[in-house]
């Protein structure tokens, strides 16, 4: 493995988590989260870990809220997103991406 500084690390290459990942599953079971650390400490890492090993009965959706600035846009980029991963899975479900005009 080689350091590439602002890469994302393949899954097999995040090691000495697993514990910290145990831990944040038994805390989501019923409770929220929240990351916060340096930057370049592992976060994302952690959470594309959870979401390439999930738990059983859980099924991670990744979700790019940098843009959002609103509750509103919260709940809409929500529901898009976490639909589009249902239909993908084939459980049925239909997301289409409201008009932006």
């Amino acid at each position: 493995m080689r350091a590439a500084p602002g890469a994302q690390l393949a899954i097999q290459d995040i090691f000495g988590r697993d514990p910290f990942i145990a831990a944040l599953w038994r805390v989501l079971d019923g409770n929220s989260v929240r990351l916060e650390a340096e930057r370049r400490i592992g976060k994302t890492s952690i959470l594309h870990k959870m979401q390439a090993e999930p738990l059983a009965g859980w099924e991670p959706v990744w979700l790019d809220l940098e843009k959002v600035h609103s509750a509103a846009e919260f709940a809409e980029q929500v529901s898009v997103d976490s639909g589009a991963a249902a239909a993908g899975r084939g459980r049925g479900c239909q997301a289409e991406a409201p008009s932006r005009e």
